[in-house]
């Protein structure tokens, strides 16, 4: 648990500084609608320059439980842009 920890302590300060720069791929960008229990919440525009990405959908959970318990929902609103993207 405790290099778990270092883990997302390093991560935190890395994003702190990093500025993303627009790339040609499409790319969706899956939003959990919830923040995390006990860190502060942010505004949508706070959380990730959403000009960068072809598509944002906001989902029902968190960044954890958008992979566990709202995991159908984050596959349906993929599998909707890749249709969209590729067709059938």
């Amino acid at each position: 648990m405790a290099s778990r920890l270092g883990a997302m302590g390093r991560y935190v300060t890395l994003f702190d500084t990093w500025e993303p720069v627009p790339i040609r791929t499409p790319t969706p960008h899956l939003r959990a609608s919830e923040a995390l229990p006990g860190l502060p919440s942010f505004t949508a525009d706070e959380q990730f320059p959403t000009a960068l990405c072809a598509r944002t959908v906001d989902l029902p959970g968190n960044h954890y439980t958008l992979l566990t318990r709202h995991a159908e929902s984050a596959a349906a609103a993929l599998n909707d842009w890749l249709t969209e993207l590729f067709g059938n």
